[in-house]
């Protein structure tokens, strides 16, 4: 855990800490993939880049997934400075679930209801 210096208010909470590192043990060969999965919270601002530096060990070899890049304009551009990227992804914005927004919905049901008057 990792406590703020500052306590940051939160709707009706407080809060003092954050989960700050995961750790998953185990033995996975090395001819596999694993899935590690988690739920967070994630800023809200589209075209934020959010980084997770990893570390992975294999027996007594460590590997650190650790750069970043403080604003890329581009997803790729971490590529072209590093050669042990952190993952990451890229805050998009919100697109409607069915392809249109509520309102749209709405209105389109609206009308279909006038016509079959």
């Amino acid at each position: 855990m990792k406590t703020f210096d500052k306590p940051i208010k939160s709707g009706a909470r407080t809060l003092t800490e954050v989960v700050s590192e995961f750790v998953w043990t185990g033995n996975l060969p090395s001819n596999q993939m694993g899935l590690f999965k988690f739920m967070g919270n994630l800023p809200q601002t589209a075209g934020k880049h959010v980084f997770f530096k990893t570390k992975q060990s294999c027996g007594d070899q460590d590997i650190g997934w650790v750069d970043t890049l403080e604003s890329p304009k581009e997803h790729w551009e971490i590529y072209t400075v590093s050669n042990t990227p952190a993952p990451f992804f890229r805050v998009k914005e919100a697109e409607p679930q069915l392809g249109i927004s509520s309102e749209e919905m709405a209105k389109r049901f609206q009308e279909s209801q006038r016509s079959n008057q």
